[in-house]
């Protein structure tokens, strides 16, 4: 549309050349038709884009949750690994293979017999 515009403003540039300069004639006003729509475009464009950039941060944010609670998952994850090696470990559980296991009555005897002393 805009384009029309210039075009228009142009032949009638060469075709009625500015003979007076105070006068304002239809290639100006052309002329003005076309900036006004060239500047309409531009902010349609930018309405556009930043719409589209709102949107991707609103998409960045849930990313951002996500990851954070990825992280808490995992260090959930640790934590738990870390307990149980732990409590293996205090029961007498030297690794979590199903041939390795070994019940907790031998410390739990020797804990036992130590309060009795007592």
């Amino acid at each position: 549309m805009g384009l029309i515009f210039a075009a228009f403003a142009q032949l009638s540039l060469v075709f009625y050349p500015d003979s007076a300069p105070g006068l304002v004639t239809n290639g100006d006003v052309l002329r003005l038709a076309f900036s006004i729509t060239l500047l309409l475009a531009i902010e349609a464009e930018a309405q556009t884009t930043l719409r589209d950039l709102r949107g991707v941060n609103r998409m960045l944010g849930q990313l951002k949750d996500v990851e954070v609670e990825r992280a808490a998952l995992g260090e959930r994850a640790r934590l738990s690994r870390e307990l149980m090696t732990a409590w293996r470990r205090t029961c007498g559980w030297p690794s979590s293979r199903p041939g390795d296991w070994r019940p907790c009555r031998t410390s739990g005897r020797k804990a036992h017999s130590s309060v009795q002393r007592s």
